[in-house]
């Protein structure tokens, strides 16, 4: 029974550190303090083992598995179901950037334009189409529905990115003096 005071001595070098030290001052019987140096361990996330490319990659399949499942070509407008699942795409996509941007905040521009790929070649795909071909007309809805999820996942990336790097890098966030 007593007041236990325990600092965190964090240190200077730039790589993930798995364990770090603890210094621990408590008060010791005959009223003077005891110094102890423990080892806490930090846990790493699951993400950190896989390459950012290969999240990336397991996205964009998830996505096209998922567009293919929702695809009705016997309908021309949108049912209630397809708009459940592209607000779902539009949220795995900004989330799936976020989190792999997050354990790996040097993969943000690739990591972008792998789990994007569908929305990107279905752009182009829709431009091109409209300027080579006089008959086929593109919805604009799908325009901005994949225009909008890229630009999110851009913003959910580049924030996953400085999360990452803040911790990674703890001394720029606590400096000491």
């Amino acid at each position: 029974m007593g007041i236990h005071l325990i600092l965190i001595i964090i240190p200077h070098n730039k790589s993930v550190q798995v364990k770090r030290p603890i210094l621990s001052v408590m008060p010791h019987s005959d009223n003077k303090f005891k110094l102890t140096i423990m080892e806490k361990k930090v846990k790493k996330s699951r993400l950190d083992g896989v390459p950012a490319w290969a999240l990336s990659l397991m996205t964009l399949v998830v996505i096209i598995i998922l567009l293919v499942i929702l695809e009705d070509p016997k309908n021309t407008g949108y049912s209630t179901i397809q708009i459940i699942g592209y607000t779902f795409c539009a949220i795995l996509i900004t989330g799936a950037c976020f989190f792999i941007c997050r354990a790996h905040p040097e993969s943000v521009w690739y990591t972008i334009v792998i789990c994007n790929a569908v929305g990107i070649l279905g752009l182009i795909s829709n431009i091109a189409l409209t300027i080579v071909v006089p008959d086929y007309s593109t919805t604009l809805s799908e325009m901005i529905l994949w225009g909008s999820i890229f630009v999110l996942s851009v913003i959910a990336a580049i924030i996953g990115a400085k999360i990452g790097q803040a911790t990674t890098n703890p001394e720029k966030e606590l400096p000491l003096s």
